[in-house]
């Protein structure tokens, strides 16, 4: 990710729903996006029928719902 694109672009948040070093995933952490001033959320997922994602959308949705009801967000 290009951080100074993003900026220029008007992201405040990521969610990313592939974190991680592995085959498939973005190797990118809060760390990352820290100094650019973006705030950051990502679950460590691996694209599998199996995987109970549904034990994440409390936690994305109040992320989401953080980000959409500030004025500055985008």
């Amino acid at each position: 990710m290009d951080l100074i694109k993003l900026k220029k672009l008007g992201f405040t948040h990521i969610l990313n729903a592939a974190e991680g070093r592995k085959f498939g995933q973005i190797n990118t952490s809060a760390t990352y996006y820290e100094e650019a001033g973006i705030h950051y959320l990502g679950f460590s997922i691996i694209d599998n029928p199996t995987y109970k994602i549904g034990m994440h959308f409390e936690e994305a949705i109040k992320f989401l719902e953080e980000a959409l009801n500030n004025k500055n967000s985008r």
